[in-house]
């Protein structure tokens, strides 16, 4: 790549928007796909249930010939299937009176008989042994349809997107034209939830909406040198989530949901419950531009510089495990099932929400020269200066972890309690509130050349190099807000109050919603 394009080491693509001319001109489209016109497919039980539209069209012209023209278009894909049906493995009424025979027995374990774990004997459990909590989860769940507890439910995904363009071109003189383009994107997911069976959240609802407006000016400033600027805006919000169904307080459960009416509940290989349940939460993103490009020629010589500046504005909201992640695994009784009913957690997981607000600057100023140093080589070079500005955070949600400090046992003064080694903004000698510090001489140089050893441009001889440097994006620092104190994710391994009372036996009892005060842990 030139020295011209910069911000990520990566291929640079460049597309040019259609504009409108002295005549109309447009068009229209369809593609259908429906399973109905479609052959089953040979290894396939039935056809495809698939319905797909995607339609749209085009229309350029003139507004005043000669001087302003339009140019729009228009895309919508809707996306429609029938429930894709899954398998899952749940109580049976047996079990709910503490007979696990049939659930236990070969014909329902791949020829393997389990016993369960003493203290039960022949595979029967005491009702009064059953978690209040378990019991309250097998109502939510879906009836068997056999002894070995299979259930089945039907998830559907739909979606509805659409996209549109429009752009106005105007030829302000013979020296200077401009142009103003605005574009929009917006997709809605359906939830796969049937607002009735938790085993159907499969997938959240997402709404996605994008918009970009760019506006350039074009100007001939002498014959040979031509200036061309660029001042544009991007706004993307995406919110994701489901509806909301029960909660683990809902269930018995003795534990503060910081979002009620979600929870995540996996028994491994027998059934998820919530398992892709989404509360709502959000990522919106503000990013305006400047871009200025001069080119020249002078004799042999292309000579092209310039510069842009970006400033990214983030926001996240996001609930991982808000609500308190529950799992289960046979590895106490010996049936997963069994541990379901019975409350005998293998982990549990909560934390607060993950909330980010970075900040970005990005700057760069680039010149290079195009060299036809005779009619059989040329050579393209150029420098690029890339300064690095560090993400900033809105809150100070970021640390540092020193092995140096660690084993100094030195403590941060802004969290005492903190685990010595780590320090936060506010510690002596942290870079404000931001993961890294600055990097400022950060220049990189390009150079290639082509020859063409005979002349007659039937065989080239090609050669480069250069240096890049590729900025972070700044979501890469949303993680940071999930470290203690902020988000502090907690894990807890067979947590001795099991399902009804994950929290019981940690120190100081039940953490959340933690405190973010100077004394935090």
């Amino acid at each position: 790549l030139p020295a011209q394009y910069g911000y990520h080491a990566a291929a640079a693509v460049n597309a040019v928007t259609k504009s409108g001319s002295n005549e109309f001109h447009g068009d229209a489209f369809e593609f259908l796909r429906n399973g109905d016109l479609n052959a089953r497919n040979f290894f396939a039980v039935s056809r495809d249930t698939l319905k797909r539209n995607q339609y749209g069209g085009v229309l350029g012209g003139p507004v005043k010939r000669n001087k302003l023209f339009f140019f729009a278009g228009y895309q919508g894909t809707i996306q429609r299937s029938d429930p894709a049906t899954g398998t899952a493995i749940v109580p049976t009424s047996d079990m709910l009176l503490g007979n696990f025979t049939a659930a236990t027995s070969a014909a329902c374990n791949g020829g393997r008989t389990i016993t369960l774990k003493a203290p039960f004997v022949n595979n029967q459990v005491a009702l009064s042994l059953f978690s209040p909590a378990g019991l309250a989860l097998a109502k939510h769940l879906p009836a068997a349809i056999d002894p070995c507890g299979i259930a089945r439910f039907g998830a559907v995904s739909n979606s509805e997107e659409n996209l549109g363009l429009a752009r106005i071109d105007y030829q302000a003189s013979a020296k200077q034209t401009l142009f103003a383009r605005y574009y929009i994107a917006h997709l809605e997911q359906s939830s796969t939830y049937n607002n009735n069976d938790p085993l159907t959240i499969t997938a959240p609802f997402v709404s996605d909406n994008y918009q970009f407006f760019v506006i350039g000016d074009t100007y001939l400033l002498s014959p040979n040198t031509i200036s061309s600027f660029h001042v544009s805006l991007n706004r993307g919000s995406v919110v994701k989530g489901s509806p909301p169904f029960f909660s683990a307080k809902g269930l018995g459960v003795n534990m503060t949901p910081m979002v009620p009416g979600f929870v995540v509940i996996t028994a491994t290989g027998y059934f998820n419950a919530g398992s892709n349940a989404a509360p709502p939460g959000h990522v919106q993103t503000t990013t305006p531009q400047v871009t200025e490009d001069v080119s020249m020629i002078r004799g042999a010589h292309e000579i092209q510089f310039g510069g842009n500046f970006i400033k990214p504005i983030e926001n996240f909201v996001i609930n991982l495990a808000t609500f308190g992640n529950f799992n289960f695994n046979g590895g106490i009784t010996g049936n997963v099932l069994s541990d379901v009913l019975l409350g005998k957690l293998n982990t549990f997981q909560q934390a607060n929400a993950g909330v980010a607000y970075p900040r970005q600057k990005y700057f760069g100023l680039y010149f290079q020269d195009t060299w036809r140093v005779t009619h059989t080589l040329n050579i393209n070079a150029g420098i690029r200066w890339e300064p690095y500005f560090a993400t900033q955070t809105k809150y100070g949600y970021v640390n540092h972890f020193d092995p140096a400090q660690f084993a100094a046992n030195a403590h941060s003064s802004v969290y005492p309690q903190a685990p010595a080694g780590l320090t936060f903004p506010g510690d002596a000698g942290y870079p404000g509130n931001a993961p890294t510090f600055d990097r400022k001489a950060d220049f990189a140089p390009r150079i290639g050349l082509v020859w063409d050893p005979k002349g007659n441009g039937r065989m080239t001889l090609r050669a480069s190099y250069g240096l890049f440097y590729d900025l972070p994006p700044s979501l890469f620092d949303y993680q940071f807000s999930l470290n203690a104190p902020w988000g502090d994710t907690i894990t807890r391994t067979t947590p001795q109050g099991g399902f009804d009372d994950p929290w019981a036996g940690f120190p100081g009892g039940n953490p959340f919603p933690t405190s973010l005060g100077k004394n935090a842990i």
